[in-house]
């Protein structure tokens, strides 16, 4: 069986944290586990889209990921665990 990953379980997966990802990701074949672009390109360039429609749109970004996000210049940012 061959397997499509979203974004979630990579992210799942890189941090180590859901012990049942990691375990099926580590019995199945690597030429059976794929990415499509749109997860690559949410994986490497997600937060600077994300963070560009807030700006250009003056809106302001509401996540949970501010460590990621207050890297960006005058990016406007609510944490959603904390409004």
């Amino acid at each position: 069986m061959t397997y499509l990953l979203d974004t979630n379980a990579c992210v799942q997966y890189l941090r180590g944290r859901n012990s049942s990802v990691l375990q099926r990701l580590r019995n199945t074949p690597t030429q059976d586990v794929h990415l499509c672009s749109v997860v690559k390109a949410e994986l490497l360039l997600g937060a600077l889209q994300i963070a560009a429609i807030a700006l250009a749109n003056d809106q302001t970004l509401v996540t949970h990921n501010t460590n990621e996000f207050s890297r960006v210049p005058h990016l406007s940012i609510e944490d959603s665990d904390n409004p």
